[in-house]
Formats: structure tokens, sequence, C-alpha cells
């Protein structure tokens, strides 16, 4: 059944966490894992915390919380450190905090304060993996994070990577250290964490930073998708859906890409070869991923040119 294209309804405690158990089982993770949880204190993430929490004996998944501190909001974010830490301590849940110095990280790698805070984010929840032995990160992602993620993406000009928008499992790699974000909550939506943290009486903290329309993900939760609906009062479902068929389509493709690659490509000690007269045969997306995948192997990463 199609979840994405379910008008938003209210969810009870017993069915909130049983899409919980459900991405946790589609996602086949084993009985014993530990899954690092990443908290800041707001309704998404208190929401997985607490759902993980009631239904660890369903799952077997162990739990420990990683809080950072942004340091973006004076006492209000050594408010969050605390209460999160509170919680964790009545939920008898392992927690990690760290200070993250975000405005310094921001003004020495001279990006967007969005951008490091995402940077900073994954380098203490890839250093916290690492140091727990695990390589799983939870993170309170919905489906309003998705067709956000989405928006952001066309906007980029990112072609069908974009279009898919965020997955289930993401693997990333931070100081040469593998980690997976793991988004359980993509099939729910914001207003249906907030309404089970009522329903469970948790005071959620509120960052009011999210106000701020300077940042461009605000700006598209605020203004943008609200203008969009003006259009499509179903414009979100419209979006998730067209995400679904991309990575559908994109699946395929990469297929055709990977058996491309393996045909053309010759993989060497310090560099790669192109057997050109094939090259040339190949559609012109095929021959701009196998690049992409060349270069992405050369330089690590392909920022700037995505």
């Amino acid at each position: 059944m199609d979840n994405y294209l379910k008008l938003s309804r209210p969810l009870t405690i017993e069915q909130f966490d049983r899409l919980l158990i459900n991405s946790i089982n589609e996602c086949e993770l084993v009985k014993g894992s530990l899954v690092i949880v990443g908290v800041s204190g707001g309704p998404d993430s208190l929401a997985l915390l607490h759902s993980l929490h009631r239904t660890r004996s369903d799952t077997g998944i162990e739990i420990h919380v990683g809080h950072l501190n942004h340091e973006l909001r004076g006492k209000e974010s050594q408010s969050d450190l605390t209460y999160v830490s509170q919680i964790c301590k009545k939920l008898n849940v392992g927690f990690t905090s760290q200070n993250g110095q975000v405005n310094k990280f921001k003004e020495n790698n001279h990006v967007s304060l969005e951008d490091a805070s995402r940077i900073v984010r994954y380098k203490f929840s890839s250093k916290l993996a690492k140091k727990l032995c695990t390589q799983l990160v939870a993170v309170g992602h919905t489906r309003d994070d998705q067709v956000e993620t989405i928006l952001m993406n066309i906007m980029r000009g990112s072609g069908l990577n974009g279009l898919k928008g965020m997955k289930v499992l993401t693997t990333r790699e931070i100081n040469s250290k593998d980690f997976t974000l793991f988004r359980p909550l993509l099939n729910i939506e914001r207003s249906q964490t907030l309404e089970y943290c009522k329903l469970n009486n948790l005071q959620v903290r509120i960052d009011e930073s999210n106000t701020n329309t300077d940042i461009t993900r605000n700006r598209i939760r605020i203004e943008l998708i609200p203008y969009l609906q003006t259009f499509n009062p179903s414009i979100k479902n419209a979006l998730v859906k067209l995400s679904k068929i991309s990575s559908n389509v994109l699946d395929e493709a990469n297929h055709n890409v990977k058996k491309a690659f393996n045909n053309i490509v010759s993989i060497n000690t310090n560099h790669f070869s192109i057997n050109i007269d094939k090259f040339n045969l190949q559609t012109e997306y095929i021959k701009i991923e196998i690049l992409m995948q060349i270069i992405k192997s050369l330089r690590g990463n392909l920022r700037g040119l995505e």
C-alpha cells in the first residue's frame, strides 16, 4: 500500500509505534543492534526516541542518545541539552553530548549556517558511532522534511538524484569512517510527531530559529509550500509521489550505468582507462554518470558538480 498517497490523519500511539516497527523490519536491522538517536528536544526527535524506547522489546534495538549543542541560541541551547539529558536519565538510556561551535566552523570554512550545522552534526555522529562500535544513527526526519528537501533539490537543479529525496538508509563517510543515517519517520508527518508527543505528555523544546526565513529550508516551509498549496492543496502528496517514481527510475538507470561502467572502464593502480569507442555509443546520461563515478572515486565527493 502506498503510504505516501494517504492524507494526513491523527495517529494513535499504537499506530505510530507500528509504523516505526514496520520501518525497522523493512530495513532488516539485526536484533541487538545499537542505534545512536540524534535528539534535539524538538517534537520529531522526541517522538522518535520515545517510540524506539517503547518498542524496544519488539524490535530488539538498543539505543544511545547523542545531542549536539549548536551553541547558537545562548541559554536556550544549554537548556535543550539539560532537558534531553534529563529525559535520557528518566528512560535509563545512554547519553552523550558535545558542544558544536557551529558559528566558528561556519566562519573557518566559509559555508552557510545550515551547511555548517549539518556538517558538524555528521562529524559528531560519526565520532560517537566509532566510539560505540556501531554504524547506525537514527534521525527524526519526517515526510515534511522530505518535501522540503525535494524542493531544495529542484531549485538547485540536481536531477533525478535530487528528485528522489532522502532514503530511509543512507551511508555517509566522515573522516574515513562510514556511518549509516536511519530515517524511520519518513512516512510520518510533522503534525503526527507533535500529536504523539502530546499523547505521551512530552514537553517539547521549541527552536525559535526555525522561523528565521533567512535560512533557505525555513523559507521553503513557511513561504513556498503554502504558496504552492494555493495551486495544488495536495502538493506535498504530489512531491512525495514524484520522489517514489524518481527513485524507481533511478534504480533502473543505475543498473544500466553499472553494467556500462564495468564494460567500458578499467580501474588501474592510480588511474582509470576508458574505452572511447564503447563510451561514445552510450546515452548522454550514462556518459555523465560514468564520468561522475570516476571523479567521485578520485576526489571522494561530487560537491560543486551535482
